[in-house]
């Protein structure tokens, strides 16, 4: 019963995960965008064709990037778990151990 159990539990940590991940994403990315906009429409990275900015492009804009990338690493950590939480499974039940 205990590997049932492991796999429920596991289950849920993939939902969790799947739930947070996607309310982080919707919550930092309108958050960002916004942020982003204001500060365009405030003038502030009114830099065209300047080495400000170039050099705002070339930081900023991958840095939010990389927000987005760990905000969609926490569903695959869910999934993650709950995966290898199922192969442990079946290989204790293949060989006997």
């Amino acid at each position: 019963m205990s590997t049932i159990q492991s796999m429920w539990s596991a289950f849920i940590v993939m939902i969790v995960c799947g739930i947070i991940g996607v309310i982080a994403a919707f919550g930092f990315g309108l958050s960002l965008d916004e942020i982003h906009t204001g500060f365009l429409d405030a003038g502030i990275y009114d830099l065209n064709d300047t080495q400000w900015g170039y050099e705002y492009g070339s930081t900023t804009e991958p840095m939010m990037n990389i927000l987005y990338v760990y905000l969609y690493c926490i569903p695959l950590f869910g999934i993650a778990v709950f995966l290898l939480s199922v192969f442990k499974d079946r290989l204790k039940r293949i060989w006997g151990k």
